[in-house]
């Protein structure tokens, strides 16, 4: 099966097409990103129309990308500038009715767990205590681990595009 998965972040899209093969294993295909910036400026806690029409241009484009190599399946997720936004709802009904994806908007905790899972597909972490950091455009995710295990899942409010915006 090929699966495209789809984050769309407060600063950039990501995309991975990936190859998963009967014994669970996966094998990445392709990748994509691009820099919307859905939470740049976002005045009342409002993701801004160009904004939002750039993350719609996006994932259309993703999307016949990833079906042009494919895919079965897409998996999307939105984060913290969706998550936050007074208007994040309509963007994702937006998305489903213009581009025909459904994007789940994920909390903090969880994006913080999907950040220690892809870690832990990457990286051994068998036997030692761990502070994994993941920056993103509008939070930080925090995951301590201790013998390959989740012991804490944090995500702040502290991300790079949002402390710039701020104070730069």
């Amino acid at each position: 099966m090929r699966i495209a998965s789809i984050d769309v972040g407060s600063n950039s899209i990501h995309m991975v097409v990936a190859q998963v093969e009967s014994d669970g294993r996966f094998r990445v295909l392709d990748r994509a990103k691009e820099m919307v910036r859905l939470g740049r400026r976002m005045n009342g806690g409002r993701l801004p129309s160009e904004a939002m029409k750039a993350g719609l241009r996006t994932l259309s484009a993703f999307r016949m990308l990833a079906e042009r190599q494919g895919v079965d399946r897409f998996k999307a997720v939105a984060t913290s500038a969706v998550r936050e936004a007074r208007n994040g709802g309509d963007f994702i009904q937006r998305v489903h009715d213009e581009v025909g994806l459904r994007v789940k908007v994920i909390p903090g905790r969880e994006e913080a767990r999907l950040v220690y899972l892809g870690v832990r597909h990457a990286v051994d972490l068998r036997g030692d205590v761990t502070l994994i950091l993941d920056a993103g455009g509008g939070s930080v995710e925090v995951i301590l681990t201790e013998d390959d295990k989740p012991a804490a899942l944090h995500s702040v409010k502290i991300g790079v595009a949002r402390l710039s915006e701020q104070f730069v």
